[in-house]
């Protein structure tokens, strides 16, 4: 064991250009975890955050669900980071096919071969990223100023990090095992009869087992999308399918890379038949790994559109709410409890009718507090039993779903003593569902009625007129139309949609984009000695750059394919679920995804040309 352990590194060392990949991956997967896992675990205290202007009830809330998401924002990040090093791992293994096979002659044994290629990879793995893990942790406050600049979490929030050793330690780990046994797995992957210096350690061979097991997943994952209800996965739902749907879109890949290779290649042989039908030879004979260049693009382009066309169904559904909702001429905002008596006061002197509303959330339960008998009449608030004008003290309105007139609930006050509430009356609304108390109790259940945010519907007086009258008694508010609270309202709901896209998935995208560089790279290394046999037999740098472009091509046409199919699936299934079209959320989201796809295929053909170019010329001067 010694003896293999000093050979790893001695080996490490020798074959120290060909683990450059591993290394940026590793350091890049601990920089960014490193990051995110400190982040996360700061969020996890609420004593180590500050947010100005936001009551200790609100923000007891928001921290409990933004910590979540930030360590699945970890988790994924890694998770995906985790799946490209092992690509990575077992493009270098194969690469140095050849040295293994000598080693295999020269007497040593697959086990200790294996056991070789897991503690490369291990200590490969373990040395990078004992710093960058470090580093990472010590960037968490710039990645919380990332997260800002994309308005992921507002400009006002301050954390005051600190480093939490057990999920760093964890995360090294993790990642260390996980590259030493991608190592001894791709070593296992290859049998025996390969081990031999004449076998191309370029190509990938498919068993007829591999082909049906992935037309399995591929078919199947795309029907169980289409047929799955979203709601079955609770609040995850709109989450997990989008990044569910990219799996049979990998599994499939290999298997349309022919058809693609056969379009390419006729449409290449136009201009340059040699190039185009060597290209289309290739990739078919070699689907599997061709298929594997596909991955990045399947994972971003599949993840933003997916994503997105997940969210368009839900963003008409609350639209279509928020108009139900505001039924009154004039909506306004506001911070404190008593700039919204003030304006209130002011507006009923001018013979406005006014109906005055704000939720207080909280981690065990929320209630709501409003003038119920006028909102009933400025809202879309509808009362099914009972008697609104009962609604005072701890007597209360319950959404008519899970309440019946007569019901009690146990409410906790500012002071934190239980409280028992009566149910007299029930209600439907387009979104609401908390408990609604009168509004004279507001001061009773909130800790700082200064910072609490309110919305007022009112009648009889325009926004301007409003703002006018609340400004004269010393009220700071902000009054706008019905319409214009509507379109506010959307618009916000676009905007944290499209943010929480990036907040989340940011990290992804961004990997992706390396791989693709990593990728193209490493490949050209792997065909050096094809370059050079094809150098031999006559075929210029040009051709040869034609031959990668249009292989490039074949499988980004492959990947466009199975993305278009994975995004329309995804969009029937959201839309079926919430009873809007689907044509149209595929509408909108088609310029994102569009764009996104054609950008990551320009990178995708720049890196590969680019490393060809370089490998190639190395193969027509060989030192």
């Amino acid at each position: 064991m010694i003896a293999t352990t000093q050979l790893a590194t001695r080996l490490v060392r020798r074959h120290r250009d060909l683990y450059a990949g591993v290394i940026v991956t590793v350091v890049l997967t601990m920089l960014i975890g490193g990051a995110e896992v400190t982040l996360a675990s700061d969020f996890s205290d609420p004593s180590r955050v500050n947010v100005p202007g936001v009551s200790a009830d609100e923000l007891a809330v928001q921290l409990d669900n933004v910590s979540w998401i930030l360590w699945f924002i970890a988790i994924l990040a890694v998770t995906i980071c985790g799946f490209m090093l092992i690509s990575i791992v077992t493009q270098v293994v194969s690469y140095r096919q050849r040295e293994l096979a000598m080693m295999r002659l020269a007497g040593a044994t697959r086990r200790r071969l294996g056991w070789l290629m897991f503690l490369e990879c291990f200590f490969v793995s373990l040395v990078a990223g004992v710093p960058s893990v470090i580093v990472g942790a010590l960037l968490a406050p710039a990645f919380l100023r990332g997260l800002q600049a994309i308005k992921f979490f507002g400009p006002n929030v301050s954390v005051r990090t600190g480093v939490s050793v057990r999920p760093l330690l964890i995360l090294l780990v993790v990642m260390a095992l996980l590259a030493g046994l991608a190592g001894r797995r791709a070593l296992r992957r290859i049998p025996d009869r390969e081990l031999v210096d004449s076998h191309d350690n370029t190509v990938s061979s498919m068993s007829k087992w591999s082909v049906t097991l992935r037309l399995v997943i591929g078919v199947g994952g795309i029907l169980a999308i289409i047929f799955l209800d979203p709601q079955t996965l609770g609040a995850w739902g709109m989450l997990a399918l989008p990044f569910l749907a990219i799996i049979p879109a990998i599994a499939l890949a290999p298997l349309l890379v022919p058809a693609g290779a056969w379009l390419v290649g006729h449409l290449v042989g136009l201009v340059a038949p040699g190039s185009g039908l060597l290209a289309a030879k290739r990739s078919s004979k070699d689907r599997l790994r061709y298929a594997r260049l596909a991955t990045p693009v399947i994972v971003g382009v599949g993840m933003i559109g997916g994503f997105m066309v997940a969210n368009v169904p839900d963003e008409q559904v609350q639209a279509a709410n928020f108009r139900k909702a505001a039924q009154s001429q004039t909506v306004s905002e506001a911070i404190g409890l008593d700039q919204t008596d003030r304006a209130a006061q002011a507006w009923s002197r001018h013979g406005g009718k006014v109906a005055r509303f704000a939720i207080l959330p909280r981690l065990d339960d929320s209630y709501s507090f409003a003038d119920v008998k006028t909102m009933e009449k400025l809202t879309g608030l509808k009362i099914i039993s009972g008697d609104a004008s009962k609604v005072h003290g701890t007597d209360v309105a319950a959404l008519a779903k899970g309440y019946n007139v007569g019901d009690t609930m146990d409410v906790t006050d500012v002071q934190g003593h239980k409280l028992t509430a009566h149910v007299v009356a029930t209600y439907t609304h387009p979104f609401l569902e908390t408990p609604i108390m009168n509004w004279d109790q507001v001061g009773r259940f909130t800790k700082e009625p200064d910072k609490l945010h309110t919305t007022t519907y009112l009648n009889g007086l325009d926004a301007s007129a409003a703002e006018q009258v609340a400004n004269s008694a010393g009220a700071s508010v902000t009054a706008m139309s019905k319409e214009q609270w509507v379109s506010k309202a959307i618009a916000e709901r676009k905007a944290n949609a499209y943010q929480g896209n990036v907040g989340i998935f940011g990290t992804v995208y961004v990997m992706c984009l390396v791989s693709v560089i990593q990728m193209a790279v490493s490949g050209a290394m792997a065909r050096h000695r094809e370059f050079h046999v094809l150098h031999s037999l006559g075929i210029g740098m040009r051709r040869l750059l034609n031959v990668v472009g249009a292989e490039t091509l074949i499988v980004q046409l492959a990947a466009g394919v199975l993305i278009a199919v994975s995004i329309t699936a995804l969009g029937i299934e959201f839309a079926t679920t919430n009873g809007t079209s689907a044509g149209s959320a595929l509408a909108e989201v088609a310029p994102l995804s569009l764009e996104t796809f054609g950008s990551i295929v320009l990178l995708t053909l720049i890196a590969q040309l680019g490393g060809a170019w370089v490998v190639g010329s190395r193969a027509r001067n060989p030192e």
